[in-house]
């Protein structure tokens, strides 16, 4: 049993990035805020 494995990794399409990119200028809120709303990992955005 290994402990060192790679968390999976999740794709999203191109039309999800667009709308969470345009999400985060719009709010006004938090780049880790809207990352947590979304069910995304703050450092995939950074």
């Amino acid at each position: 049993m290994s402990t060192n494995s790679k968390p999976k990794r999740t794709l999203h399409d191109l039309e999800f990035g667009k709308q969470t990119v345009r999400l985060l200028n719009t709010s006004g809120r938090p780049l880790a805020q809207v990352a947590r709303e979304l069910g995304l990992p703050p450092w995939q955005w950074q």
